[in-house]
């Protein structure tokens, strides 16, 4: 497990969408509020094809290069 950053300030967050209905509305929200309380570098977001598939190891590969931060959502 990566350890828990002590500030938000900026870092990039990763937004791991599952695809299912309503997930992009939660992240969405989410990171909002984190951006109006934090100075963030900016996002990147991935979202699966299918909900019952893992993500592919590309993606995760890139989430852990490029952020500091990932959140993830499953939406119903």
């Amino acid at each position: 497990m990566a350890p828990r950053p002590r500030a938000l300030d900026g870092l990039t967050v990763g937004l791991l969408n599952n695809g299912k209905l309503n997930a992009d509305r939660l992240l969405d929200g989410f990171y909002r509020a984190l951006e109006g309380r934090y100075r963030l570098a900016g996002t990147v977001h991935h979202k699966k094809e299918m909900p019952s598939r893992r993500f592919d190891s590309q993606v995760m590969e890139d989430v852990a290069r490029r952020c500091q931060l990932a959140i993830t959502a499953v939406g119903d």
